[in-house]
């Protein structure tokens, strides 16, 4: 595990232009499907996916790099809710503790969730503590964090224990999944000094299967810190990385967790519930199966303790969220 703090390159980072052709197809996106734009849409899109280096580009307002083909700046831009539980989240934690949270981001990529917050959520997080794997995203995240002040970085692969997983590979451009063919050392969250040196306010968790075994590795956190959790719950990718789709539930449950609030993957509110029964979630398990083709369906699942004092109904509304 490698801890690091971003404190090179600030005056260079802050000064990088957003390039041209990666705004040009931005906005080509838009028009993609009206008459004479959809070629030089395909080649500028193909110019992004087969670029040989990294790809200066305008994110949330923030310059950064990306890898050549990354997803994220598309996704933002088609789903206008896409992670505003996240936000409603941060901010209502905020709100109830009366001051800057502490959040902790797992499978933080290239840093784009902290590019959200900073510009959805300025000042209401005290600090940042991202944890990413992947060699090639992290050495991206490196850079991309620099140009800020409270916001450290650990370079670690997580599971339910210190034990050998299967290898990242990016089965998209824009993340990662633990189904290579090599084997890598992973730890637990609870052995990440540096998460741990402080109370968590919040927990994101967005490891493309290996969620409810990241949950496992961090009973303690949960146990002292009683963070409100969010993560995604998407079984195909759980099976698909050999895990259980109950491991996150029967977790939190063990933990005291026995509020949850499900939303859709596309950031609208589905419905609340408390601890479900293995025959509820294996329905909803069986149903995203059955669905996943049409849309990479999936369920983002928020998670609080009873003695968390954020309003369910006010965080499903998600009044801030929506009007920022």
């Amino acid at each position: 595990m490698e801890f690091l703090t971003p404190a090179s390159g600030k005056k260079d980072l802050k000064k990088l232009p957003a390039d041209w052709e990666f705004s040009l197809l931005l906005k080509m996106r838009r028009r993609r499907n009206r008459r004479g734009f959809q070629k030089a849409y395909e080649y500028l899109l193909g110019r992004y996916e087969g670029a040989k280096k990294t790809v200066p580009a305008r994110v949330h307002g923030f310059s950064v790099l990306l890898n050549p083909g990354n997803t994220y700046p598309f996704i933002i831009q088609d789903v206008p809710l896409f992670n505003a539980p996240l936000v409603e989240l941060v901010y209502q934690a905020f709100s109830t503790k009366g001051g800057p949270v502490r959040f902790v981001d797992t499978g933080a990529a290239t840093g784009d969730t902290i590019l959200l917050l900073k510009q959805k959520c300025p000042n209401q997080v005290g600090e940042f503590i991202c944890v990413e794997g992947d060699a090639e995203f992290f050495s991206l995240l490196s850079h991309n964090m620099a140009q800020f002040d409270n916001v450290r970085l650990v370079q670690a692969v997580l599971s339910r224990e210190a034990m050998q997983i299967r290898s990242l590979v990016k089965h998209h451009l824009g993340t990662a999944a633990a189904i290579g063919d090599e084997m890598i050392s992973a730890i637990p969250l609870d052995q990440a000094a540096e998460v741990r040196k402080a109370t968590v306010d919040v927990l994101k968790i967005d490891v493309d299967g290996f969620d409810g075994a990241v949950l496992s590795g961090a009973k303690a956190m949960l146990a002292a810190d009683r963070p409100a959790v969010i993560f995604e719950w998407h079984p195909k990718l759980v099976l698909a990385t050999g895990n259980d789709p109950m491991e996150a539930f029967s977790v939190l449950a063990g933990c005291g967790y026995k509020r949850y609030l499900w939303f859709n993957n596309v950031g609208t509110f589905s419905h609340f519930s408390g601890t479900a029964s293995p025959e509820i979630l294996k329905k909803a398990a069986d149903y995203l199966l059955s669905v996943n083709s049409r849309a990479d369906d999936h369920f983002d699942v928020i998670a609080l303790p009873d003695s968390s004092r954020i309003n369910d109904v006010v965080l499903a509304a998600m009044e801030y969220s929506r009007t920022r």
